[in-house]
């Protein structure tokens, strides 16, 4: 199995972020990235995703990827940028997600991912008839 994973994702576990009720998302991201790691489910990201991780938690790029191998002791694979990912971008853009979301989102179909992993979901809805879209917390009820 194949998942996209949002930037959000790894910044809320870092960060030790909780949402306006106080959910722990950090809890939740490090539940799902652990979930991950015992059914050896393949976590896709981008250059995209090292990028805002950078921006937001001033990281280097191998601190990110370190992170990800050494501490959450996941399987990832870095997508790169493609012809075909641009036009998809474009064509996302043009259904009404916003950039960046439609670039992640880009990159999530062409890597043939089953769902995308975000805290955003709301960002994604244009595309529920092109990808499922779930959050970390969800990410148990929906993979076998």
């Amino acid at each position: 199995m194949r998942l996209y994973v949002d930037s959000n994702v790894l910044i809320s576990l870092i960060k030790n972020e909780l949402n306006g009720g106080f959910r722990p998302l950090y809890h939740y991201s490090e539940n799902f990235f652990c979930l991950c790691r015992e059914r050896n489910i393949i976590v896709v990201i981008s250059g995209l995703f090292l990028k805002e991780v950078k921006s937001k938690l001033s990281l280097t790029e191998k601190e990110i990827l370190d992170y990800l191998e050494s501490i959450c002791c996941i399987k990832y694979e870095l997508a790169f940028p493609t012809a075909k990912i641009a036009e998809e971008n474009k064509e996302l853009k043009a259904i009404g997600v916003h950039y960046p979301d439609s670039l992640h989102a880009a990159y999530a179909l062409e890597t043939n991912c089953e769902y995308l992993v975000t805290w955003n979901k709301k960002d994604f809805e244009p595309l529920e008839n092109l990808i499922r879209v779930i959050s970390p917390d969800e990410v148990r009820n929906h993979i076998p």
